[in-house]
């Protein structure tokens, strides 16, 4: 193991891998970010799982074979940040420790498993999140909606909010899409895209059938097809389920799409949207607090916002997007949201807030 001599801080990065989410996508952004701040003070360490350091280049990584949120993280991930000589364990995701050699911080991104998780996940929450949460050194997340969701759960917790970042390929201009349609067999601006997984609060079943029923509405919407990431839907009619989309033929798709349509009923900050905003797609989404505070900066007319579980007011946005109803998010409003959701920003709060637990000015 080298060492630079300074305080080491201890990244779990084990949930990356070839295929994105959120909270995967987040630390890859922490990464990208520190990497911008000149001469830090400390040194940035991630634990990666097998063959996953080339996402944190520039940076020190130790391979971990415990999986992240494998019941075995419990004492050999203590451990590892034992024989890594931590100074500082941030864990920016709900996975929780029993107890650590050295102070924490924690990231709760959302309560979601509270009210649509089983009873292990919410056994889960109630006790090792909560306690882990307890006795952090700062507890942060990632929207103000999330701020108040998790004081409302636990008065003793005050958590910072520090904002997902746009992916840099996101804020990209151009590029060949035409091999990734051609290689899903889409035709540019005659399809839907939806950028999710199947739980529950991702409400894709209401949009699905929402789907249906816009399809069943003439003969020109049945040329539309609907892209979605959950291998559920691989049967239904009008539907290209696509297991593990990468995040370059996510960037294609969404830019080659007539719109991308996001359904949950619940968030904590909802990134696909923001993503999509950033690339100018046009956007139907659900009128729920976590879209409304993360795409505060478009414009009325920017968006088709869609209450969540109303099955025909998705039917009818899908036929007003199709029909030349909806224009793309405008320059002026991606710039705004671009400058609010940067790398550099995300860097800079997680710098100060490790700068601050470490106690270095």
């Amino acid at each position: 193991m080298k060492t630079s001599g300074l305080p080491r801080v201890l990244i779990d990065g084990r949930m990356v891998g070839d295929v994105s989410h959120g909270i995967s996508r987040y630390v890859r952004m922490i990464a990208k970010g520190l990497a911008e701040r000149p001469s830090l003070p400390y040194e940035p360490v991630f634990f990666v799982a097998p063959g996953m350091g080339a996402y944190f280049s520039g940076f020190e990584t130790i391979e971990q074979r415990t999986p992240f949120l494998d019941p075995k993280e419990l004492a050999l991930i203590p451990i590892a940040l034992y024989r890594a000589k931590a100074k500082l364990y941030h864990s920016p995701s709900f996975s929780s420790l029993p107890a650590a050699p050295c102070p924490w911080i924690v990231t709760i991104h959302d309560l979601n498993h509270l009210t649509y998780g089983g009873a292990m996940e919410r056994a889960y929450y109630e006790t090792l999140l909560r306690s882990f949460a307890q006795r952090a050194k700062v507890v942060t997340t990632v929207s103000e909606f999330s701020k108040g969701e998790i004081e409302r759960w636990d008065p003793r917790l005050r958590p910072e909010v520090v904002y997902n970042a746009i992916d840099p390929q996101f804020l990209k201009e151009g590029g060949d899409i035409l091999p990734a349609l051609e290689r899903f067999r889409l035709e540019r601006d005659r399809y839907f895209i939806c950028l999710s997984n199947e739980k529950p609060h991702k409400n894709l079943d209401t949009l699905v059938r929402a789907f249906h029923a816009f399809r069943e509405s003439g003969a020109a919407a049945k040329e539309f097809r609907l892209v979605v990431t959950a291998k559920k839907y691989a049967n239904e009619s009008g539907v290209l389920a696509v297991e593990g989309m990468s995040d370059s033929d996510a960037h294609a798709l969404i830019r080659g799409s007539r719109a991308l349509a996001f359904p949950s009923i619940y968030e904590g900050f909802g990134l696909p949207p923001v993503e999509a905003a950033a690339l100018g797609a046009r956007l139907l989404v659900s009128d729920i607090p976590a879209h409304r505070e993360a795409l505060r900066d478009l414009g009325p007319a920017d968006a088709l916002w869609v209450k969540p579980l109303a099955e025909a007011e998705w039917t009818a946005a899908f036929k007003r997007a199709a029909t030349g109803g909806l224009h793309p998010v405008l320059g002026a409003s991606r710039d705004k949201m671009a400058a609010r959701y940067s790398v550099a920003k995300l860097g800079q709060a997680m710098d100060r807030i490790y700068r601050r637990v470490l106690g270095i000015p």
